[in-house]
């Protein structure tokens, strides 16, 4: 995802998924849990070998992450939909897995 999104996505994340957060990752330390979004280098790809050897594609890094999210069905349903119409209209990928276990 190109970084200047970055900020675009966490608002999406606040506007749509206003129920309360839950700490639902099964064996974690609530005390080390992942409470805010970490973000990190995506490279195209992710060939890191190729950009190593310095045939990578030319495409600057963007950003990714991966996060465990709660909130209602309705609120991960619309969330996915508003996050898929902006990485076609901007050409990154990007998906909402495991929400159909999700209760609300």
């Amino acid at each position: 995802m190109p970084v200047r999104l970055r900020p675009v996505v966490e608002e999406l994340m606040a506007r749509v998924i206003e129920s309360e957060s839950e700490f639902v990752v099964p064996g974690d330390d609530p005390l080390t849990a992942q409470w805010c979004t970490r973000w990190h280098k995506d490279y195209p790809g992710d060939n890191i070998v190729a950009l190593a050897a310095g045939r990578a594609t030319g495409t600057p890094c963007g950003v990714g992450c991966r996060q465990v999210l709660t909130g209602t069905r309705e609120e991960l349903t619309d969330f996915a939909a508003e996050l898929s119409q902006l990485a076609g209209a901007y050409s990154f990928s990007a998906q909402l897995e495991g929400f159909e276990d999700v209760a609300g």
